[in-house]
């Protein structure tokens, strides 16, 4: 389909105008040199100003590797002075086979910010990453060869080699061996926490080789050992970095921006992007173009300097929305258009889909959610600038030198007008279409996917339902602010409630341990920007958070983390792990430590409202009960937990009989394996309720080296004291003997903690427990050093085990009447007799065809010969103590 004002700017728009400029900027910058950087950007700045820009300016940023800005550190200045090259010194190797990486054939030989060598350089065996020991003590002077797999280089293994005491990196990259064998990649990701280093960071000389080079060398180093010299010509200091700015102004203040990188060695991934920008301004100023809204370009460094640019409001203030230009047209035919971000949605979603497919019906159309990536992370609210990205995907070749990285000029020749129509279309006379009620169409649509999804609980249902209202009341928002038009809001009102009205009540969900504690965790973001350098935080505590920025950005200080976290799963289609979500709440209270966020608890409780919760349940007088907590799911209990404790005590009474779990997991599988298990002062691990009630006056312990029960009431004494005679979940365990006492089980936040499940495994005859196959080293009351014994947890888990079923299990004793249900603060409570427990969960063992299943225990450094006579049900001689306990008080 044709488009008179495109035919128009396809008479006037010149492609040799964009290849000059682009390949002048990509001749400055194919070194990567900083020195390079003030000719460069005085460079575009005239050809601005010669293609019709106004109000250009450069902003100095300094380059000092601890100036920041949104928590982007910026790297110290780096240039390339000489000749850098690294060959083999073997001998009986051909002269023309010696040569591994030459800058002066390929400048990105030299890895950016690589250290410089010593003058003369450095010789050294050449050895393979994965040939050193698992310390990388023997790393010391040696060149390591290490294949990535990506641009970025491992940090990890990077910062351990440099301690280790490395002469440096070689690095390739075989993806591509098949089709650029010969050519390199630029990799440029070595930071430890972030992507570049910091000024306190070491740092190695790092080579790029051919995947061709690589394969001969792999080929020499079976053969026998090689030796290398290498030389790096490199100067870190103390510099300077540019953002280049510019306007086309129109009749508004109100800016719409065009976003482009710098300083990249490669004409499509950076220099394509002024060059485009220059004719876009210059037809339009030709071609008398007016335009409503001002047209803003900023020519900057990826993330770094357009951190710099955007946390000055002066500068950014007035941009309304964005485009980047990154990538915009490969080796293909083919567009991916990266849409704005959940976290603030824009109308041009709508707008350059509907342009873009009319216009260009023969390219190959995708679309990527907004992640809030390196090139469009100004989409954060805090940021405040949605921003879109037009790109052709590089694929396995990006950041390489070949020529499947290559721009590819005709391509360009058809895409450049559809965009500057699109881009002039929006700025001059904006959408002709009224988007009210596509709004309500494809949240209608959106809506019916989510309903009929059986994976989605009725929270997550909610939650994704509410996120596709806001999504589009939001579009519709932004469409009105940026026409002056007026949008029909009642459709998407409307049909947001007659959708939320097929969710029903959403009933008691059965949350995972640590999707409770995200459930009661607000996070006030303190500072603009995701954290990225940790520039708050000493060098040395800096450590990888791993929490995405688009998930960052839903963290407003209104909805809860496990909110966020179901939005953020439902823009990627994934779902977070409940391990990972306890991550992400470690790293969260990390932050708070420096000054990142304030974590606030989504509801506060106080202990009249635990007695009514207590009461509801059905807890009561000479009830003997056992209780699994996460005590922070409630929310911010005001009495604190000695105070719930005593709660509990007082509620069964003294003719009742109260247990906890204090199991020692740091000493079975953690960080302190192996350790004593000290009977009075180990912690427990299960939670901050089940340490006070252990430490309570009244209360014992059973001594058992893993799965420690505390007690308290009438049969306390009875239940724990001969715990480490016998099988750990046994029978004649605390647990077992509760079950024969008609006990009950209550769950705070913890329906899938529910140990008597093993009881029930080990009575059924599950092969995969231990039975009394593991000892640790002990310390008694009277702090005599024994031998102890407890169980052998499985080394796998069969998939259908009941273990897994969580959900399922507590749904049978839903329909059975066996399960009662009360909501405290954001913590679900659940009481159930443990008798009811084991019917249903031997019903799904049954199900699982356990025990002839393969699953088995462990074998560790502890791991002994059983000392229980299964068929006789008793014990055995072995090393272990199973004399009486010292006097419990």
């Amino acid at each position: 389909m044709k488009s008179a004002l495109i035919e128009d700017i396809k008479k006037t728009f010149s492609l040799f105008n964009i290849q000059d400029h682009t390949l002048t900027l990509a001749e400055f910058e194919r070194t990567s040199s900083y020195n390079r950087f003030d000719a460069s950007t005085r460079y575009m700045m005239d050809m601005l100003r010669q293609a019709g820009f106004s109000r250009i300016e450069r902003l100095a940023h300094k380059a000092d590797g601890k100036s920041s800005a949104l928590d982007c550190i910026m790297p110290e200045a780096w240039d390339q002075y000489g000749r850098s090259f690294l060959q083999i010194i073997s001998p009986d190797i051909p002269e023309y086979e010696r040569i591994l990486a030459d800058s002066d054939r390929h400048p990105q030989s030299a890895v950016i910010w690589s250290a410089p060598t010593p003058e003369g350089g450095v010789d050294g065996e050449l050895v393979t990453f994965d040939s050193l020991a698992s310390d990388l003590s023997d790393a010391k002077g040696k060149w390591v060869f290490l294949e990535a797999r990506k641009v970025d280089i491992d940090g990890t293994s990077y910062r351990a080699l440099t301690q280790a005491g490395a002469a440096g990196l070689v690095l390739t990259n075989f993806a591509v061996e098949e089709t650029s064998p010969d050519d390199v990649v630029w990799f440029n990701g070595q930071g430890f926490n972030s992507w570049y280093h910091e000024k306190e960071a070491p740092r190695l000389p790092v080579f790029s080789i051919s995947p061709l080079r690589a394969k001969k060398l792999l080929a020499l180093l079976a053969g026998g050992k090689v030796f290398a010299h290498g030389e790096m010509k490199t100067r870190i200091y103390n510099g300077e970095i540019y953002t280049v700015t510019a306007v086309i102004p129109g009749e508004s203040e109100e800016e719409y921006a065009l976003f482009a990188h710098l300083y990249e060695p490669f004409v499509a991934d950076d220099a394509s992007g002024f060059g485009i920008i220059c004719e876009l301004g210059r037809q339009m100023i030709e071609r008398q173009v007016k335009l409503k809204k001002t047209l803003r370009i900023v020519l900057s460094m990826e993330l770094y300097g357009f951190s710099a640019f955007l946390a000055d409001r002066k500068h950014s203030g007035r941009i309304t929305a964005a485009m980047n230009m990154d990538s915009f047209s490969h080796w293909n035919r083919l567009i991916d258009y990266r849409r704005s971000p959940v976290s603030m949605p824009f109308f041009t979603d709508w707008f350059y889909r509907d342009w873009f497919r009319k216009y260009l019906p023969t390219f190959t159309w995708s679309e990527s959610y907004g992640n809030l990536s390196d090139d469009t992370f100004a989409g954060d609210p805090d940021i405040g600038v949605p921003t879109n990205w037009l790109r052709s995907p590089g694929g396995i070749y990006h950041h390489n030198s070949g020529r499947y990285f290559e721009l590819d000029w005709l391509v360009l020749k058809e895409e450049f007008p559809v965009f500057a129509g699109a881009l002039e279309t929006l700025l001059s006379k904006g959408p002709s279409e009224d988007y009210s009620r596509r709004a309500a169409r494809e949240f209608n649509a959106a809506a019916r996917n989510i309903l009929k999804n059986d994976k989605l609980s009725g929270f997550e249902k909610q939650v994704c339902l509410d996120t596709e209202f806001n999504r589009y009341s939001a579009m519709l928002g932004s469409w009105e602010k940026f026409t002056g038009k007026t949008a029909a809001l009642r459709p998407l009102k409307t049909a947001y409630e007659k959708q939320k009205g097929q969710i029903g009540p959403v009933r008691y969900e059965l949350f995972r341990t640590s999707e409770c504690k995200a459930r009661n965790i607000i996070v006030q973001r303190l500072h603009p920007g995701a954290p990225f350098c940790l520039s708050r935080v000493p060098y040395q505590e800096r450590r990888t958070l791993g929490i995405p920025r688009l998930l960052w950005a839903l963290l407003d200080g209104k909805r809860d983390l496990l909110t966020a976290i179901r939005i953020f799963d439902g823009e990627t289609g994934g779902r977070t792990d409940p391990r990972l979500i306890g991550k992400y709440i470690e790293n969260l209270h990390f932050l708070e430590r420096f000054g990142y966020v304030r974590l606030q608890p989504a509801v506060t409780v106080g202990l009249p409202e635990i007695k009514t919760a207590f009461r509801k349940l059905g807890l009561r007088s000479g009830m003997n009960l056992v209780v699994h907590s996460a005590f922070s799911a409630i929310g911010k209990v005001e009495d604190g937990p000695e105070a719930v404790c005593r709660l509990l005590m007082d509620t069964i009474g003294e003719e009742g009989t109260l247990l906890m779990p204090t199991f020692t997991f740091n000493l079975y599988e953690g960080k302190d394996f192996g350790k004593p298990f000290d009977f009075r002062n180990s912690p427990s691990t299960c939670g901050i309720l089940t340490e006070t009630f252990r430490k309570l006056p009244g209360a014992v312990r059973s001594c058992d080296p893993c799965h420690a029960f505390a007690a308290w009431g009438k049969h306390a004494v009875e239940w724990v004291r001969n715990h480490h005679k016998v099988p750990t979940v046994s029978e004649s365990s605390p647990l077992g003997l509760l079950e024969a006492a008609d006990g009950w089980c209550m769950t705070i936040a913890a329906a899938n903690a529910v140990t008597f499940m093993h009881v029930v495994e080990s009575s059924f005859g599950a092969p995969c427990l231990g039975i009394r196959t593991e000892e640790f080293p002990a310390i008694l009351s009277d702090g005599s050093k024994v031998r102890l014994r407890t169980w052998g947890w499985r080394s796998t888990t069969c998939p259908d085990c009941p273990e897994h079923q969580t959900g399922k299990l507590f749904e049978m004793l839903r329909k059975r009447g066996a399960l009662k249900e009360v909501m405290l603060g954001n913590a679900q409570l659940c009481l159930f007799r443990l008798a009811d427990y084991r019917i249903v969960y031997e019903t799904l063992l049954r199900k699982a065809k356990c025990p002839t299943r393969s699953a088995r225990p462990r074998v560790c450094a502890v791991t002994v010969k059983s000392d229980w006579d299964n068929r006789r049900g008793k014990l055995k001689k072995s090393t272990a103590f199973t004399g009486e306990l010292p006097d419990f008080s």
